[in-house]
């Protein structure tokens, strides 16, 4: 009769190497998936920089204007695209910059508007076109950059326009005409944004005509801001936008 105590030993060892073995190999699939994942949240976290893309949108300007009761606002959007952005994922950068006009229609004829601007970057992974998130800020206000040798760029459709109609009878027309240039930057350049930057500049003119008594003001106003060219980390920090005092045109 054999005795199966012999086996016992050597049995209870191979369980003991298999299962260090099941061990070893659930832990390297945790540290894959750990490894996957960290790439985009780091992305997310670090914008890399980048260079601004050859391809640009067909129309990257868009503008509205809404009035609720004695309130009008302005919003106008442009929108740039940047690309290798050689972080740990390579990704394309969508950039955004909301100039915002409000007034107060009760002052009218004397309507002073109010003029912000917010920077939105949503980044996209280049191999796969999913989406890594995106943020907001607000742009510096520094003194704006010294340019020289600038180049315009050919905008398709530079020009928007609409009206409104407020509450109390005051009808509102703006127009929003964008000019960009590519110029060479020097003194007063935040850290990091080189020495080529886009220019755009964009020209407000808004007529306001007061149904009631048939008085018509219009004004002028501008807007300008400049972005690097790249490679640079394009955010909030390296954008300068600065508005200038609105003006009547005389008639």
């Amino acid at each position: 009769m054999i005795n199966n105590n012999f086996n016992t030993p050597i049995l209870q060892s191979h369980k003991e190497n298999l299962s260090i073995v099941v061990i070893v190999l659930l832990s390297l699939v945790i540290l894959t998936g750990l490894s996957s994942a960290q790439p985009i949240q780091k992305a997310s976290a670090q914008q890399p920089d980048c260079s601004l893309s050859q391809v640009q949108p067909a129309e990257p300007i868009d503008m509205n204007t809404v009035a609720f009761k004695t309130l009008a606002k302005t919003v106008h959007v442009e929108k740039e695209i940047y690309t290798n952005c050689r972080g740990i994922v390579p990704t394309v950068l969508d950039v955004s910059i909301l100039t915002e006009l409000r007034e107060n229609l009760t002052s009218f004829p004397k309507v002073v508007p109010q003029v912000s601007f917010e920077v939105v970057t949503c980044s996209k992974i280049i191999s796969s076109g999913s989406p890594i998130g995106c943020k907001q800020g607000i742009p510096i206000t520094n003194p704006m950059p010294n340019a020289t040798g600038c180049n315009q760029i050919n905008i398709a459709f530079p020009i928007e326009m609409n009206t409104i109609n407020s509450d109390k009878g005051i009808i509102k027309t703006v127009e929003a005409e964008k000019e960009s240039f590519t110029c060479k930057v020097v003194g007063n350049v935040p850290t990091g944004f080189g020495n080529l930057g886009i220019k755009d500049v964009i020209i407000f003119t808004e007529i306001f005509d007061d149904i009631g008594t048939g008085k018509i003001v219009k004004m002028s106003q501008s807007a300008t801001c400049m972005k690097p060219v790249g490679p640079a980390s394009i955010s909030s920090k390296t954008i300068i936008c600065q508005a200038s005092k609105a003006s009547v045109i005389p008639f």
